[in-house]
């Protein structure tokens, strides 16, 4: 079972966040960050998986070894989760 992701970063976490706080703006480097025009501003897309899905978000509850074995394919292990349901919704449909 994979730990909790929250408690992992927190463990981890080694930012100095009263010097983050204690920053102004003028303190920051944004030479990275070029500032966005307005032409960057009109062509920006938003690129949330939810906005363009046509899947239901659910949540279900899988018994450790079922949810480990899958988990265990990598990346994509919820497409083979899918495509075992549609194939069993194809030899049980009437």
């Amino acid at each position: 079972m994979k730990p909790n992701i929250i408690s992992k970063i927190a463990t981890i976490d080694q930012t100095d966040w009263k010097l983050i706080d204690a920053m102004s703006d003028a303190d920051i480097d944004f030479s990275d960050n070029p500032a966005w025009t307005d032409t960057d501003f009109a062509n920006a897309k938003p690129r949330s998986p939810y906005k363009t899905s046509n899947k239901l978000p659910i949540h279900i509850l899988l018994p450790p070894d079922i949810a480990t074995f899958f988990q265990a394919i990598g990346e994509g292990w919820q497409s083979k989760v899918e495509d075992i349901l549609r194939a069993y919704i194809a030899t049980h449909q009437s």
